[in-house]
């Protein structure tokens, strides 16, 4: 029987996974769903209404988490638990300091030894995942991220769970938006 914790990140990886399911299928090209989140029962299942235009947001917790009204922005949530719907365009990976042309998102998203949640047979295999997604749990030293793990010649798009020790691991690295909208 597997502890509680580990059943809720199972549970949490496939809710994230039917999303990204429901985003693939789709014609849009709006990202995800916001999706309950069991491991924070306070969090809202509804979109915020835009609020002033904001730039340099660092987002901490969380990065593409739901779909925005606009396939060209995306949600973030920083690390004071402060939501945005940012420009997609205008985001980056690196230091604050870098621009999406110097340091693009689809080359910096990704993480290191990430473990397949929910997937038979790789439970003692690590992984280097490129992410459309990211949940953080920054007080337990991990993330979930969405995304497919480099090797997978299927590309098939699975839930990671990526652990860091220190500030400067890789997976401790996030996405900045220069052009965001904070949310009510």
């Amino acid at each position: 029987m597997l502890p509680a914790r580990e059943r809720v990140l199972i549970i949490l990886g496939a809710l994230l996974n039917l999303c990204f399911l429901q985003r693939v299928g789709s014609t849009q090209s709006g990202l995800f769903k916001r999706v309950y989140d069991p491991m924070h029962p306070g969090n809202s299942n509804t979109k915020p209404g835009p609020k002033a235009t904001v730039k340099n947001v660092h987002c901490g917790n969380e990065f593409a988490s739901y779909a925005s009204k606009d396939s060209k922005t995306v949600s973030c949530m920083d690390y004071g638990a402060k939501k945005y719907n940012c420009d997609l365009s205008q985001c980056h990976g690196g230091a604050q300091t870098d621009t999406p042309k110097s340091s693009p998102i689809n080359l910096q998203l990704y993480f290191e030894n990430c473990q397949a949640l929910g997937v038979a047979g790789t439970e003692k295999s690590t992984f280097l995942v490129y992410a459309y997604s990211y949940l953080a749990r920054n007080k337990d030293g991990h993330l979930v991220a969405n995304g497919f793990a480099v090797g997978d010649s299927t590309e098939s798009v699975h839930q990671f769970k990526c652990p860091w020790k220190d500030r400067t691991d890789r997976n401790n690295m996030r996405v900045w938006c220069d052009k965001c909208s904070e949310l009510v």
